[in-house]
């Protein structure tokens, strides 16, 4: 296999989001063929919510992403509810702290997830916790919404 520096640099942050997580005792994996960190938040009442954590590094400057899916659906179902999604997802990102809604789509499905954007220099293990906790909390309640739960 070819030696690949940008993979390299994206497992060395991931592997510092590791030591962050490991020192608050939040369990998580490396996933090194996604080039993502891992973690499965229990929010109660049976709910759980997958969290990730990958390396969206710009400029030189290390940065990670926290995020977690919220809610997806086949792109037809998902422009029926366009208008009024839309709008909700907008005054949530005006109201939340720590998590932003944001959309990602394919030729098949849309994706609404919820994310937040750290510089890792800065990054503490209180801060890691808190947006762990912040976007699984975001991307469970669209998905409550919908009356589902399936990430």
């Amino acid at each position: 296999m070819a030696h690949d520096p940008a993979r390299d640099s994206s497992l060395e942050v991931l592997g510092k989001v590791a030591e962050l997580a490991a020192q608050i005792g939040l369990v998580g994996r490396l996933e090194e063929d996604t080039r993502r960190f891992f973690l499965g938040v229990d929010l109660g009442q049976g709910r759980l919510q997958g969290v990730y954590v990958r390396d969206s590094s710009h400029a030189g400057r290390p940065t990670v992403t926290v995020f977690s899916p919220g809610l997806q659906m086949e792109k037809a179902a998902f422009q029926a509810l366009l208008p009024r999604l839309a709008l909700d997802l907008l005054r949530a990102n005006e109201t939340m702290t720590l998590a932003r809604y944001g959309l990602v789509e394919n030729d098949r499905y849309a994706l609404v997830m919820a994310s937040v954007d750290h510089l890792l220099d800065s990054f503490a293990p209180a801060d890691l916790q808190a947006s762990v906790f912040a976007v699984a909390q975001a991307a469970d309640r669209c998905e409550r919404e919908f009356g589902r739960d399936d990430y």
